[in-house]
């Protein structure tokens, strides 16, 4: 009797496990984590607007493009989902101070500008595409006139998250050169 009981156990727990393969494979993103976009650099949808709300008038896509004249902002963004856990709290909590410690005045001045998205709100759902993001991410964005010219990923800040000294210097490194790129 032990036996076969313990044969239908293990031949449901191999269904539970099959079945939680299948239902991942099924839900997973067509496309890589933090997609194929890049630094922004190949092409950039005009999909939101300053205020970072999507905009059905524009839709188009386009190359970058330098500017000769200086950054109306760059933009910090923190995306997450919903459901926030420990490290994702941490995560906003050492952007924020890296921020706060070396830009202080930036981001008085609002030429840098730090924001949390939840990306699972529907109005926000179209950063996950236009950034090719994959679960929570730190992107800088830089914008023009309300139109956004570049765009950076900081796929590094997961593997520093245990480094606080070493991811804040990454932040601040990748915010400086953006600031003082024009």
């Amino acid at each position: 009797m032990g036996a076969s009981r313990n044969r239908v156990l293990l031949i449901i727990l191999f269904g539970v496990v099959f079945a939680s393969l299948v239902y991942l494979a099924a839900s997973s993103p067509s496309k890589p984590p933090y997609g194929t976009l890049g630094d922004g650099q190949a092409k950039l949808h005009d999909r939101h607007t300053e205020a970072g709300r999507h905009s059905e008038s524009e839709t188009t896509e386009r190359a970058a493009v330098p500017s000769s004249k200086p950054a109306d902002k760059v933009i910090v963004y923190y995306f997450h989902p919903r459901s926030r856990d420990f490290s994702g709290r941490l995560m906003e909590s050492f952007v924020k101070d890296a921020l706060e410690k070396d830009f202080g005045a930036d981001l008085k001045r609002g030429r840098l500008v730090f924001r949390s998205v939840n990306t699972d709100k529907p109005e926000n759902r179209h950063f996950i595409d236009d950034y090719g993001l994959h679960i929570r991410s730190v992107v800088l964005s830089e914008s023009l006139g309300g139109r956004e010219l570049r765009h950076k990923n900081l796929v590094r800040v997961w593997a520093l998250l245990r480094y606080k000294d070493k991811l804040q210097k990454y932040i601040q490194g990748e915010v400086r050169a953006y600031l003082e790129a024009q």
